[in-house]
């Protein structure tokens, strides 16, 4: 898609045309950006415009972009108005940020994005006036009315001598000023990043902590694992993949949920440009001492390795209860082991056993060997180590790629199974017949760091030819089975009264899933902490005085309460939903929620809800909290806000889910 820089198209700006050009050029892009006429037309529309210039395109690509739509391939031809709504809705990505199927965000930051808002957000990054007011620049000026009135809302920094200093967290604090819409409040979160306190090594430290009440409790207080946003400042935490990936209830989801799909689409286009501006003064690499073990740390990984090298054998011995009476180190207890090894070639059911035993005892040797030598062992730690970085923000690789760089591959796996016997009982023609060492097996204790054996490197091949078969063969038939589940399911959708039905108006289900709720709707519904924290900001999205005098707020009601009273007798009251439209009476929810509402509103654990008892006018407290019962409201309009529009096609995201 083509984007416009600053109120004037990028063409525009490069021919230096007059008004009426760059009016002619927005429009044709504005066209193009929705998928509306071809791009080679509008180009050419452009260009004839302005004959004799040279033209550079910027082309952007993203995730939830990516996909066909159809058109008929004649440019002159004129879209008609419902292709043209539908084209649009499609491809406004801002509206595309949840997946159908689960809720789940599609949308996020990747890779070295992820990288460095863990390095800007991490206690020891600080900015000078210039770095900060440039970053900021580079985030928010390409931005389209980013602010009222067209100014940069700022912080001061939080170091003041010997020069002023600011934090990477008064950055993205400053972005979060800057893009909360003027009438809601600014955000409160609480969530967890995916760097665990304990990564943060030389930030570890415990501190006793005494409450009003006289008790003390010792609290870990290392790293930033807890990510805390108070009125829009991001007072604690670390940022990485959880708050701006893919993943949900993140910092972007929250925004998403809070302020609109729009706002959170604009929120990821300026955390993406100011990680990018971030990255041209950090710059990032792997560097080799990154995988690198300590001397002390490839010690341990090497006595580990030289004190399993007769687990193999005591593994095979194991698993034949007779064998464990026979001493051990006499030579009739090896040739009865070969003769029942010889057995159990012949028996898959007895391999198989044996196949159990040998990878559990090789199990723990890997664990071993990891435990040891990542983290403690490496030479350098996190965060100063870019390769533990990556893994654990979750930029690129997991776990299991870093141990199998530094510490040993572990065992090779066919089809679940050990690497399996030839008729000789061979697994490969270089070891003996019946061999029980743990490398004839396939278990490879050597690294990618330093290189691994002819015999294992064949293993490691083995295993990388299943995977791509099963990639291919499993293709073809996911593909063929997903059609038939499409085909069978694609007239299932909702109707006007709330049921689901098929193509021949036959009913399957009287209410949506059974609580009819739209699954992309209702992700942060349960969320009662988080709602009750952002109830100014969720009051101006779900405006309820608009709706209160609409609906009915009391029948529906009065029924829950009897149901709720009278929970250990399910027979005595139908439940509300069955018997009163939740779309037209307010309080008509699912029991589920119904009693995790109420439960939440009696505990209010957090003080997050007005107690008239304990503060009946409402101020020991800066901002005023709303009673249980206007929360309960509340959230019942969430609810009603919630529920799947009439016309989804339910079966097509039930066949692809």
């Amino acid at each position: 898609m083509f984007r416009l820089l600053g109120g004037v198209c990028m063409f525009c700006h490069q021919f230096k045309a007059g008004k009426l050009m760059v009016a002619k050029c927005i429009a044709q892009l504005r066209l193009l950006d929705h998928g509306l006429i071809d791009a080679a037309q509008a180009v050419d529309e452009i260009v004839s415009s302005a004959p004799g210039k040279k033209l550079n395109l910027n082309l952007v690509d993203d995730k939830d972009e990516k996909g066909d739509i159809a058109g008929t391939g004649d440019a002159d031809a004129v879209v008609r108005a419902l292709d043209k709504a539908e084209a649009r809705f499609i491809a406004s990505t801002d509206n595309q940020y949840l997946v159908p199927t689960s809720g789940n965000p599609l949308r996020g930051l990747i890779q070295d994005h992820v990288v460095a808002g863990v390095w800007m957000t991490y206690k020891e990054t600080f900015f000078t006036r210039e770095e900060y007011q440039q970053l900021l620049y580079g985030a928010l000026k390409p931005e389209d009315s980013y602010t009222g009135g067209g100014r940069v809302l700022t912080v001061p920094p939080a170091i003041w001598k010997p020069k002023p200093l600011w934090t990477g967290k008064q950055i993205i604090s400053t972005i979060m000023k800057n893009i909360t819409p003027e009438t809601a409040s600014g955000m409160h979160l609480f969530s967890q990043s995916k760097i665990l306190n304990s990564h943060w090594g030389r930030y570890a430290y415990t501190k006793n902590v005494k409450f009003n009440d006289g008790s003390t409790m010792t609290m870990k207080l290392d790293g930033d694992q807890s990510v805390i946003f108070y009125d829009g400042d991001l007072v604690c935490g670390v940022l990485d993949k959880s708050q701006y990936g893919a993943t949900a209830y993140g910092m972007v989801h929250s925004v998403y949920e809070l302020y609109g799909a729009e706002t959170a689409g604009r929120l990821l286009s300026i955390l993406s440009r100011l990680f990018t501006k971030f990255l041209q003064h950090r710059a990032f690499t792997c560097r080799m001492d990154d995988l690198l073990l300590t001397p002390e740390g490839d010690k341990t990984r090497r006595q580990q390795i030289d004190g399993a090298s007769d687990y193999g054998f005591k593994a095979a011995v194991d698993n034949f209860p007779a064998l464990k009476e026979m001493d051990p180190k006499g030579p009739a207890l090896e040739k009865q082991l070969n003769i029942l090894l010889e057995e159990v070639l012949r028996d898959d059911k007895k391999m198989n056993d044996l196949d159990v035993t040998v990878k559990k005892k090789m199990a723990g040797l890997t664990q071993a060997i990891a435990s040891a030598a990542v983290p403690s062992g490496l030479h350098r730690r996190f965060p100063d180590n870019h390769m533990q970085t990556m893994v654990m923000s979750g930029a690129k690789g997991s776990a299991v790629n870093a141990r199998q760089i530094s510490c040993g591959l572990g065992q090779t796996e066919l089809e679940g199974r050990r690497v399996p016997h030839m008729v000789s009982g061979k697994t490969l023609p270089s070891f003996k017949p019946f061999e029980t060492a743990a490398i004839a097996g396939g278990y490879i204790a050597s690294r990618f760091l330093t290189g691994i054996k002819a015999q294992e490197f064949f293993f490691h091949c083995m295993a990388g030819r299943e995977g791509l078969i099963d990639t291919a063969v499993k293709t073809s038939r996911s593909g063929y089975l997903q059609r038939c589940l499409i085909k069978h399911l694609e007239g299932l959708r909702v109707h006007y009264d709330n049921t689901v039905r098929g193509s021949d108006s036959s009913v399957f289900q009287f209410l949506y899933g059974g609580d009819g709720l739209d699954v992309t709707k209702q992700m942060h519904l349960h969320q009662f902490d988080f709602a009750a924290a952002n109830v100014q900001s969720l009051i101006d999205r779900a405006k309820p005085a608009a709706i209160l005098g609409h609906v009915d707020d009391e029948e529906a009601l009065k029924h829950m309460k009897k149901v709720l009273k009278h929970a250990d007798e399910p027979d005595r009251y139908p439940p509300t939903i069955s018997i009163y439209s939740p779309v037209r009476y307010l309080g008509s929810t699912s029991e589920r929620f119904a009693k995790a509402l109420d439960a939440y509103v009696k505990k209010n654990a957090g003080r997050t809800l007005r107690d008239k008892k304990a503060d009946p006018t409402n101020s020991t407290r800066r901002k005023d909290l709303l009673t249980g019962t206007k929360f309960k409201d509340l959230m019942n309009i969430r609810y009603m806000q919630a529920l799947v529009e009439p016309g989804e096609a339910i079966g097509l995201l039930a066949a692809q889910g």
